[in-house]
Formats: structure tokens, sequence, C-alpha cells
């Protein structure tokens, strides 16, 4: 299943290996907005695509195309199914300035009046 899931990069964390040398890297997404419990994400990049997060670092806003996939185990005689978002790109997003940061310059269109001006009333 691909998914676009956009967030600030939180925290990124140095590559692993494991096994025959397969390589994962993993960093945390959190999803912006002003809601009081923001979602955190723990994402990961596989092999090859471990080097996209050398352009990126804590706070960037990011948009990353994802691979949802899942794996159902047992262990110890209960079942469980883990799942993992796998990152094959990430494109920097520009962010937006909120509404109460854009100053108003509705008034500069205006045209002011000299005082002179008014004296020119026909009444």
């Amino acid at each position: 299943m691909n998914l676009l899931i956009t967030g600030h990069i939180t925290d990124i964390f140095q590559s692993e290996i494991f096994g025959q040398g397969f390589e994962v890297r993993k960093f945390w997404l959190m999803e912006p907005g002003s809601d009081k419990y923001k979602n955190h994400f723990e994402m990961q990049c596989q092999q090859g695509n471990c080097n996209l997060l050398d352009k990126f670092r804590a706070g960037d806003l990011v948009e990353c195309s994802v691979d949802l996939s899942g794996r159902k185990s047992s262990k110890g005689g209960r079942e469980y199914v883990f799942n993992s978002l796998k990152v094959w790109k990430i494109t920097r997003v520009a962010e937006q300035p909120h509404p109460e940061q854009v100053p108003d310059r509705s008034f500069e269109d205006r045209t002011v009046m000299q005082p002179d001006a008014i004296d020119d009333l026909p009444f």
C-alpha cells in the first residue's frame, strides 16, 4: 500500500546492519498541526534508500512516499502484528506562513487626500 505522509522530522538515527548486510535507517516524523496530541511515526529507509536522509535534519518539514507493510508473527505462544513504514522518496516542503504572520498590506493601496484637496468641496 502506497501512502504520502507529511510531517516534521524530529530525530534521525544512524544506519543499522542486520544479518547478511541488510541496512535500515530509522527516523521519526511528527504530524504538523495545532492538535494537543500530535501523531508521531517511526519511518525507515532500507538498503540503497538509507542515504535519502543525508540532506535532511531535525525540524525539516517533509513529504514522504511510503510503502506500508505488515507481518503477523507469534512468540511465546502469543500472536501479534507489526507494521513498518518503508520510505522510498522524501521531498522538502516549503512551509507556508500562518495567516497571522502575513502582514496586512491592504491599507497601502488607498489614496491619501491632501488637506488642500478637502477645501475643494462644492458645498
